[in-house]
C-alpha cells in the first residue's frame, strides 16, 4: 500500500519507496529523515542528507513495546 499525505507537509509512505527517496530529498527545503537507529549509524542517512540543511530524527524503537 502506498499513499503520500500533505497537512501541511508531504509524508510518503510504502513498500518500495526508498527508490524514490535521493530525488525527494533533492525538492525538499528542509526535509526531515525518519529513521532507524542502524541506518543512522551506519552514516547512510547522513550520505542521503549530504548536501542540505535536514535533521535526521533516529531515536526510535524498532520493536516499540506494547502498553
Amino acid at each position: 500500500m502506498n499513499w503520500n499525505y500533505k497537512q501541511p507537509v508531504e509524508i510518503f509512505f510504502g513498500n518500495g519507496r526508498i527508490s524514490e527517496l535521493k530525488s525527494i530529498i533533492e525538492k525538499a527545503k528542509r526535509p526531515l529523515l525518519v529513521s532507524s537507529p542502524f541506518f543512522a549509524r551506519n552514516g547512510l542517512a547522513a550520505k542521503l542528507l549530504a548536501d542540505k540543511e535536514g535533521e535526521i530524527f533516529s531515536n526510535i524503537s524498532v520493536d516499540p513495546d506494547c502498553f
